[in-house]
């Protein structure tokens, strides 16, 4: 079951919660075609987690930006419907001068360790890979894409070979310190003028 016919659902949901979660989905699609139609991009820059689709035990890389022109997957609902082949694969027509831009520019000007990929080379063996291209956390958006040729950037990010990395940094606690009045001091009184902190009784002697 893939994002096409309402994303992966819990095994416990029952046929009702089940169309109910795929409607959500659905127009949850059709929201954000409609944005993105309206917001009209020059290009769309897609993260996505790679689960040994792309990679294989022989290179996992934690992130990578694909620098090539051409790239292709099969819908992870058209997948479990049993609907493999060539003719059911999309493709992406993907911006390989902005590419290399943003790979030049994290690498010389951020000092950012990511890498590059020139050729589309699926080396994973899960859900049928090689041949059905791309992992499904970047074809499946293919649905909400406001047009087929709208250039692509892909940056892939490892979710699933540990080390991987945390989709939540790490919360750092932070600890406030109490505010201390001194036992002398007496708070301000509106209207009453400061006698510099010390005592009187109003006759001048102490």
């Amino acid at each position: 079951m893939g994002i096409s016919d309402g994303g992966a659902a819990p095994s416990r949901m029952n046929q009702g919660d089940l169309e109910a979660h795929r409607e959500r989905f659905k127009n949850a699609h059709t929201a954000l075609r409609k944005q993105l139609e309206s917001f009209n991009p020059d290009a769309l820059i897609i993260v996505g987690g790679d689960q040994s689709e792309m990679f294989d035990k022989s290179n996992k890389a934690n992130m990578m930006i694909y620098t090539g022109s051409d790239a292709f997957g099969l819908n992870s609902g058209l997948m479990f419907a049993g609907m493999n082949g060539e003719q059911y694969l999309t493709h992406y027509k993907c911006d390989a001068q902005l590419s290399k831009w943003i790979l030049n520019e994290l690498i010389t000007r951020e000092g950012f360790d990511i890498a590059a990929s020139d050729e589309m080379r699926p080396l994973g063996n899960v859900m049928g890979r090689p041949a059905n291209g791309l992992p499904h956390a970047f074809i499946n958006p293919a649905e909400i894409m406001p047009r087929p040729d709208l250039p692509t950037i892909l940056i892939y990010e490892n979710t699933y070979d540990p080390p991987a990395i945390p989709t939540v940094a790490p919360a750092t606690p932070t600890v406030v310190p109490p505010t201390v009045i001194p036992p002398t001091a007496t708070p301000p009184v509106p209207g009453v003028p400061s006698t510099g902190g010390s005592a009187s009784n109003g006759s001048g002697l102490p």
